[in-house]
């Protein structure tokens, strides 16, 4: 063996055995190349060459097959050429092959027999792929040249919302993919997981010019994707290239260009964001270099109320300010023909002054958050032989958040009002946490031909190791609790005050192992079929090293499509899938009894002290973890079981439709129960406690009670681009009930409530419809618009609930009222535009003039609504408008 050769396979093995992410997979796509040529002439050791300017390392060359197929993988997303040279044929190139991440193009090459005299080449323009014959998965691919062209928020979560079945319940950014929850996703960055390893929700912030595509799988994920029940969001980053290349843009989005009514009187919203990147060689067909960084700055102030300011005298709420950085670094290097490694520097720190913005909460009681994100990762990729594909990454990340008292006083205690929920005095927040994973992965791919057909082998390890450090403590040591009843006797006093016994400062940390193995087998030309298992072992462990969850799961998974016409233009598909929810470090936190020690006091008018004992809270002994979660072969753990039918069809030359019904069942889910309350029969008064001491005890488990329900036909209309036209629209009917939408609520807490647990889920619109289509008009001009339109979710009603103090006790099921109605909100839709004008006909300079609209209809539909029933007739009132109609300016140039 040749010193090169041993320093590469040493550098895999290395890679090998140190990696192993949880959750990294798939960043590349494939081209299959059917070359048919006469009969009697055998085209088997014919090379075929593919080139791209996303290649590094120059052109790739593999040899045709047999039956006249070859196969090239792990190409980066973007556009490719193909060429066939063979004697006594006329060379035959195919240019503009769109490669997108987890898809397979394919492209069929009829050659021409031809004398010496007479071979010249064949040029010929690829068609866009609508249907593809090998996937079985829900989503899409989306490359940033479309992403250019549409009208939406400048974040890969609002790539999500393009497609069908995917919704944001809370608006907060983590969507919900067919059905699945807030922590149900995960998010993959150049094949590095980037889920918050706490709450398994969205962790860091990114640059959306840097953004190559970006790959939505909703559901038919093959075994390699481990712990995601949602969906996955799989972002691939640019790289350099052998000319030097930069882009530059500005965004600003004006508050004084948003159309406010009086009902806005309050309401402000502006934003400035800078971007820069820049690419090209440090040496050319070696090594790439791409670097870039994106400056938010964004402020908003919310409106009072529609009962008007709470605060009278203190004018508009306080600004909500938001600045900060998004910087990537990254280098490709081509070690060698057949060797690529890859180097990838992010970070993303940012500063929020005001971040509560709770009309509710005085800006005095405002709080300052702050973030750091940073990660590092390394990857190889080594075609061990052109058949074989050695993959291995390795990767380290870390967040930082911190909220503190915007007026910087720890010192004075904060103030909550029970009825009106109004917070005073300071913010109750002092919190420091930081938030680590080790991950890595390794996986072999094998293409093997003639055993029954073409298989695609791919088996694979993946590990993670997650820590997590936390500070939580209370300004002033106490958060005092008041009551609006007028006869109240402590005239004007609170009555009731927590006070910190201990601060939480712990480290808590766990593990997670997967065993993926993977197979794509074409049988036949018409049909292909993608059985695979994987196995998950995962435990969480409490600030004293504890095992408070383990986990040793099996979860297989298979899907076929077929092409019952054999035209390459039908596909019927079907699978089903089972997805394990591994978990994370929040419920050993929870579980460990890791939180903050307090106790709650009512005010005594005999010694004018708080020193009337209520009961304790938190602690170490607040919370236990269910004894069969801590057995390694219990299977009571979160499994969702989804079975998928559907059918594609290319209609005409770049235009498919489709009809996808999908039925996901989750039971097991992560939830709790409060074992130590003794309740009287009818559950709305307290008797007492289990162990005699006043307090709550949790104790955490997989409740097979807790459950997830959802049924959705999707039918889509797909227009790839061609004749300067491009075009997505679908509607989607879906239904989601269940017990419970998140983890370790306060659902099955309370015994009365036990009957109304079950009912529709935040998130159940039956009904979606979206379109987003783009033009390309002559003089470098391109419009583009999204129309969305949802029908309205359901909404509760909570009840004062006298021992807990809080809002939370229902008298009728999820989304009824009392009276047996549905409580729903209202239909809302919405329609944005964009237009774009190249000025490089004009002035020879790639510089581009940008205007969107958003809301161009202004319609101020309500999302949100009071939900508490304060007696005081409030329930019901909106909470949450659509924002009013908006307008947003760019500028960018690119060389």
């Amino acid at each position: 063996m040749t010193r090169p050769l041993l320093w590469r396979v040493a550098l895999s093995l290395l890679l090998l055995t140190l990696a192993r992410p949880a959750g990294a997979t798939t960043q590349t796509g494939q081209i299959l190349v059917t070359v048919r040529g006469v009969p009697e002439q055998p085209l088997a050791g014919v090379e075929v060459e593919v080139s791209g300017s996303e290649l590094i390392g120059g052109p790739r060359r593999n040899a045709l097959s047999e039956d006249g197929t070859v196969r090239f993988i792990q190409l980066p997303p973007g556009s490719y050429a193909i060429e066939v040279v063979a004697p006594r044929y006329r060379s035959t190139k195919v240019d503009q092959l769109k490669v997108r991440i987890g898809y397979t193009t394919p492209v069929e090459v009829q050659l021409e027999s031809a004398p010496e005299e007479a071979m010249e080449e064949i040029r010929v323009v690829s068609t866009r792929q609508v249907v593809d014959l090998e996937r079985v998965a829900l989503g899409a691919s989306i490359s940033a040249e479309t992403l250019e062209n549409l009208p939406i928020s400048r974040s890969y979560q609002s790539v999500t919302l393009l497609l069908p079945g995917v919704y944001d319940t809370g608006f907060d950014g983590n969507p919900n993919v067919l059905g699945g929850t807030d922590y149900g996703n995960q998010y993959l960055l150049d094949g590095i997981n980037i889920t918050d390893p706490f709450t398994n929700t969205f962790s860091a912030n990114f640059n959306f010019d840097a953004m190559a595509e970006v790959e939505v799988i909703a559901g038919g994920r093959d075994a390699e994707y481990g712990s995601a029940v949602g969906g996955v969001v799989n972002i691939v980053t640019r790289s350099g290239g052998n000319q030097f290349t930069a882009d530059g843009s500005i965004y600003w989005e004006p508050d004084a260009l948003q159309l406010k009514t009086k009902a806005d009187k309050g309401l402000t919203n502006s934003s400035l964001t800078l971007n820069l990147n820049l690419g090209g060689p440090v040496l050319r067909d070696k090594l790439w270099y791409f670097v870039s960084a994106e400056v938010p700055w964004t402020q908003s102030t919310i409106p009072h109320p529609e009962s008007g300011n709470p605060f009278p005298g203190t004018g508009k709420h306080p600004t909500r300010d938001f600045k900060g950085v998004y910087a990537l670094g990254k280098l490709t290097w081509a070690a060698s023909d057949d060797h690529t490694v890859k180097l990838l520097i992010q970070a993303d720190p940012a500063r929020i002054q005001n971040d509560s913005q709770d009309p509710f909460t005085h800006p005095d009681a405002e709080r300052v958050q702050t973030q750091t994100g940073f990660r590092v990762a390394l990857s190889s990729e080594y075609f061990i032989t052109d058949q074989l594909l050695l993959n291995s990454r390795l990767a380290y990340s870390q967040n930082s958040i911190g909220a503190l008292p915007m007026s910087d006083d720890y010192d004075t205690p904060s103030r909550f009002n029970r009825d009106t929920g109004l917070t005073t005095d300071n913010s109750s927040s002092w919190y420091d946490d930081t938030r680590q994973r080790i991950q890595g992965h390794a996986s072999l791919a094998y293409t093997l031909d003639g055993l029954l057909g073409e298989h695609q082998l791919k088996g694979g390890v993946d590990f993670a190791l997650t820590r997590h450090s936390v500070f939580d403590s209370i300004p002033g040591g106490a958060i005092y609790t008041d009551a609006l009843d007028p006869a109240d006797p402590l005239g004007g006093l609170p009555y009731q005050v927590e006070r910190l016994v201990e601060p939480q400062d712990t480290v808590i940390w766990g593990d997670t192992e997967g065993v993926f193995v993977q197979d794509i087998w074409r049988p036949l030309d018409s049909l292909t079929i993608r059985p695979g298992v994987r196995y998950d072992s995962a435990r969480m462990r409490n600030w004293e090293g504890e095992t408070q969850v383990v986990l040793n799961t099996i979860s297989p998974r298979v899907g076929a499509v077929w092409d019952p016409f054999g035209d390459g233009k039908t596909a019927v598909r079907g699978g089903y899938y089972q997805y394990i929810d591994t978990g994370y470090l929040l419920l050993s936190d929870f579980a460990g009894g890791n939180s903050k020690l307090t106790r709650v006091y009512e005010y005594n008018p005999i010694t004018e002290q708080y020193d009337q004992f209520v009961y304790e809270n938190g602690g170490p002994s607040s919370v236990v973890a269910k004894p069969y979660l801590k057995k390694a072969w219990d299977q009571r753990r979160p499994r969702t079981h989804e079975f998928l039918f559907g059918v594609g069809r290319e209609i005409i030359t770049d235009l498919g439709v489709s009809a996808d019904f999908t039925y996901r069942f989750s039971g097991n889910q992560w939830e709790d129960t409060e074992e130590n309350v003794i309740w009287n029969e009818a559950g709305d008064q307290v008797l007492g406690f289990r162990d005699g001491q006043a307090r709550y005890v949790y104790s955490l488990g997989a409740l097979k009670e807790a459950f997830i329900r959802y049924y959705g036909l999707q039918l889509q209309v797909t227009k790839a681009f061609s004749y300067a036209w491009e075009m997505t629209a679908s509607y989607t009917w879906s239904k989601l009930e269940g017990t419970e939408p998140s983890i370790i609520s306060i659902a099955f807490d309370r015994p009365a409530m036990r009957d109304y647990e079950y009912g529709y889920l935040p998130g159940d619109v039956r009904h979606m419809v979206k379109l987003d289509s783009s033009y390309v008009l002559p003089w470098g001009i391109v419009v583009g618009g999204t129309f969305r339109l949802y029908s309205g979710e359901p909404y509760d009603r909570y009840f004062f609930n006298s021992f807990y103090a809080d809002y939370g006790d229902r008298r009728a099921p999820r989304g009824f009222d009392v009276d047996g109605s549905e409580l729903r909100l209202p239909w809302r839709y919405s329609l944005n535009v964009r237009a774009k004008w190249d000025m490089e006909e004009l002035i020879g300079q790639r510089l581009e003039l940008i205007v969107e609209g958003y809301n161009l209809t202004n319609r101020r539909t309500v999302y949100q609504v009071e939900e508490r029933d304060l007696g005081d007739g409030t329930f019901g009132d909106a909470t949450g408008k659509l924002s009013p109609l908006n307008v947003l300016l760019g500028l960018r140039f690119r060389y």
